[in-house]
């Protein structure tokens, strides 16, 4: 890995420190996040946060009943789970904590939130391109 990026990424991390204004996820998508990133982690373990929040369950019951997956009868957040995959859920909680941060905040008259998004999907998908390919990082590294 070249120098620079190295020293960008620390350079990065200083001023994400040092920043006031940065929101803060909620409690549930931090622990959601913590389990997903744990490879002894059970799905059981997973299904209890998540019923803990009303956003987040409906978010994945719609996403695990869409036409995308071709299944329209998931009842529950572990037979969602179990469809899904850890990497999914942790993708859709990322969604649910960006909806939660940016609801009901007030931005400057230039800021398109249809326009971030669509950068965001864009860097996102883009990142698990280049981390299926030649790039030795994985895709939320890529993403950051």
């Amino acid at each position: 890995m070249p120098i620079l990026y190295y020293v960008n990424l620390q350079s990065l991390e200083i001023k994400i420190a040092r920043s006031e204004n940065l929101p803060v996820l909620p409690q549930i998508v931090s622990q959601i996040m913590k389990l997903a990133d744990d490879p002894d982690a059970s799905p059981k373990e997973m299904e209890q946060i998540i019923e803990r929040d009303p956003a987040v369950t409906a978010k994945i019951l719609r996403v695990a009943n869409s036409s995308y997956y071709g299944v329209n009868n998931i009842p529950s957040i572990a037979r969602a789970i179990s469809m899904l995959g850890m990497n999914t859920i942790r993708s859709l909680i990322i969604g649910v904590a960006y909806q939660q941060i940016i609801s009901g905040r007030t931005f400057a008259s230039h800021f398109n939130k249809l326009e971030f998004w669509r950068h965001s999907l864009g860097v996102g998908t883009g990142s698990r391109i280049l981390s299926k390919i030649k790039i030795p990082l994985s895709a939320e590294e890529l993403y950051v």
